[in-house]
C-alpha cells in the first residue's frame, strides 16, 4: 500500500505537481494540488508526506504535528515520522510534551541517532545538562556525523563547551 501505482493518473499528476510547488516553496499551491486528488489518494503514505513537508516548511506546527501523527500510525516502521512529530509538538504545545514523543521513540528505536540528538537538544533547552551531554554523545556514537551538528545546533549552547572538551579528548569509550 502507498506506491504510485495505486494512484489513478490524475492523482498521480496532481502529486507530482504538489512536490513540484513544495519544492519551488509555493505551498498553497501544493496544498491545492493535494485537495484535488481523491480522498482515498490523500489517505496514502506518499500524499500524507508531502502535506506533512508543506506543513512543516509554513510552519503550521499543530497541522503539522497532526499529519505527523497520522503517519506514524500508517507507517509506524518509519522513525522519522515520530521525529517530525516531535518537532511540530515542540513548536505547536511544548518542549515537555515534544520530550515525552521522543522518549517513547528511542524505546522503539534505539538506533536512531536524531532521536538521540534531538533529545539531547530538548533536555538541553529544560536545563537538564547532565542528561543532554549523555543522549548528544549517543547520537555521535550511532552516527559521527551529529559531532559537527552538535557544534552548530543553537540548542545545544548549554553544553557546548563540555561537547567541545570531550571531542578535543577524542572518543568516548
Amino acid at each position: 500500500m502507498g506506491h504510485a501505482d495505486h494512484f489513478s493518473i490524475s492523482d498521480q499528476h496532481h502529486l507530482k505537481h504538489a512536490v513540484g510547488y513544495l519544492e519551488l516553496g509555493m505551498l498553497e499551491d501544493a496544498l491545492a494540488e493535494l485537495d484535488q486528488m481523491a480522498p482515498e489518494a490523500q489517505a496514502l503514505l506518499p500524499a500524507r508526506e508531502v502535506r506533512l513537508a508543506v506543513h512543516m516548511q509554513a510552519r503550521q506546527w499543530p497541522k503539522a504535528a497532526e499529519a505527523a501523527r497520522h503517519l506514524s500510525e500508517i507507517d509506524p516502521s518509519s522513525p522519522q515520522w515520530l521525529t517530525d512529530l516531535a518537532y511540530a509538538t515542540r513548536r505547536a504545545e511544548s518542549i515537555e510534551a515534544a520530550e515525552k514523543i521522543l522518549l517513547k521513540a528511542a524505546g522503539q528505536f534505539p538506533k536512531f541517532a536524531l532521536i538521540h540528538f534531538n533529545l539531547g537538544c530538548y533536555t538541553a533547552q529544560m536545563g537538564k545538562l547532565e542528561e543532554a551531554l549523555e543522549y548528544v554523545k549517543k547520537a555521535i556514537r550511532l552516527d559521527p556525523s551529529y559531532q559537527q551538528m552538535a557544534m552548530d545546533d543553537p540548542d545545544l549552547e548549554p553544553i557546548r563547551k563540555r561537547l567541545e572538551l570531550g571531542r578535543a579528548q577524542g572518543p568516548a569509550a
